[in-house]
């Protein structure tokens, strides 16, 4: 077997001779060499140049073998051109210059050693000799960081795509929430959605039944992401609201339109034991009387300037039972009253002795705030509800939300303007 013989490339810049480059350097490297023979080789600039665009094109294989680089002045024309170049293909390279400058040694962090022309000839040797040996670690190296890039730009792309689906999706689930509130001469209205990703597995609707009937309707898929944001999109194309008489159309009892949405996911048989709470009620304009029918969701509030009062109200999950039997429960929002509806993200977006995680009853003081601004301070429901929104934004932690928070605030104004005056 034919003993390997290493292999140096030598070229010189400016007004060095080849003659000298070989007799004052490249002989005493040679004679020098820690292991073994080595290869001596001159080339000029010109054929260096065509050898560095062939391996850039990807004809030449790549750089293995020591590049000895002889100049007087770093400044020589050509020389920095051509480092860039050796850089780029990680050529193993040593630059001898006679005056080596301070700013060139910051080239030796990239893969090229910089020493005085007049630097031992073993020093150079032994230089040249590490430089050949840890090459085809470099190059190892090399390879394996473009397949990381490669991979890395795969798994980005494929981080893109998501991106732009579930923005396509919170668009989608936009679709089917109000655009705009009623405008209605006796109610005002405010609502706080705040999904904890693109998109949310909460809903929530306001809209007029008749010339005498408001609808409002709240619904929380357990969980969250893009399988509750599908869900929510069931619920709202599952509520039936009207029911055809001989005379047209009159709205359903809260209790039997809650029992066909139930009756309508139970039948979609969903996979992953998916269900939701909600509330769906409607209110007399004219009187304020109140009805609403609850689906395992927290109980609404009735806010005043001085107080928080819970309703009564209860009933089980939706989807869950195909039995399932719901109630109905009636009261009245007195002029100047708010009906406050949300979702339970609420009861864990504000602090407690324990923390954010654990579901805390802090809210309601917030919550009676709320009804404070409007019954005592004059503000409108809007504006109150704005005011509640911005307390949410100045808790610890609000913008890592572990829950989807919406709220609805339905306000019974304390007088009705007419149109005349």
């Amino acid at each position: 077997m034919t003993a390997h013989t290493d292999k140096i490339i030598a070229i010189g810049f400016g007004s060095t001779p080849e003659r000298d480059l070989c007799s004052r350097w490249i002989d005493p490297i040679a004679a020098a060499w820690p292991a073994g023979a080595v290869a001596p080789e001159t080339i000029t600039s010109q054929n260096l140049a065509m050898k560095l665009e062939l391996i850039s094109r990807g004809s030449d294989g790549s750089w293995c073998d020591p590049l000895v680089i002889v100049a007087e002045r770093a400044a020589t024309e050509g020389l920095p051109r051509l480092l860039d170049a050796l850089q780029v293909q990680l050529v193993p390279t040593l630059v001898l210059l006679k005056e080596p400058g301070a700013d060139l040694h910051q080239l030796e962090s990239e893969g090229i050693v910089v020493a005085a022309w007049d630097t031992p000839a073993p020093v150079l040797a032994a230089m040249l000799f590490a430089l050949s040996r840890r090459q085809r670690t470099v190059q190892r190296i090399a390879v394996d960081l473009r397949v990381s890039r490669i991979a890395q730009g795969g798994v980005t792309g494929e981080m893109q795509r998501l991106q732009d689906e579930l923005a396509s999706a919170a668009d989608v689930q936009r679709e089917f929430l109000p655009h705009t509130l009623p405008e209605i001469p006796e109610f005002e209205f405010g609502v706080v959605f705040r999904p904890v990703g693109y998109v949310s597995g909460d809903v929530y609707d306001v809209f007029p039944l008749d010339d005498h009937t408001i609808a409002f309707f709240i619904a929380d898929v357990v969980g969250h992401g893009v399988p509750a944001a599908l869900l929510t999109v069931a619920l709202c194309r599952g509520l039936q609201t009207l029911e055809r008489t001989k005379d047209g159309w009159k709205p359903r009892r809260p209790s039997e339109v809650l029992s066909r949405l139930n009756d309508d996911l139970v039948s979609r048989q969903l996979s992953g034991q998916r269900f939701a709470t909600g509330i769906y009620g409607i209110i007399d304009r004219r009187t304020g009387r109140v009805t609403i029918s609850c689906g395992g969701h927290p109980p609404p509030l009735v806010v005043t300037a001085d107080s928080a009062r819970e309703v009564e109200a209860s009933g089980p999950l939706l989807g869950v039972f195909d039995d399932a039997e719901f109630d109905d429960a009636s009261f009245t929002i007195e002029p100047g009253q708010t009906l406050v509806l949300y979702t339970d993200g609420v009861e864990t977006a504000f602090p407690s002795t324990a923390g954010f995680i654990k579901p805390s009853k802090t809210y309601r003081q917030i919550f009676s705030r709320l009804g404070d601004d409007v019954g005592a301070r004059g503000m409108t429901v809007p504006q109150a509800v704005a005011e509640f929104a911005g307390e949410l934004d100045r808790q610890a932690g609000s913008l890592h939300g572990v829950d989807d928070i919406t709220v609805v605030a339905i306000g019974r104004r304390a007088a009705v303007v007419t149109q005349a005056a």
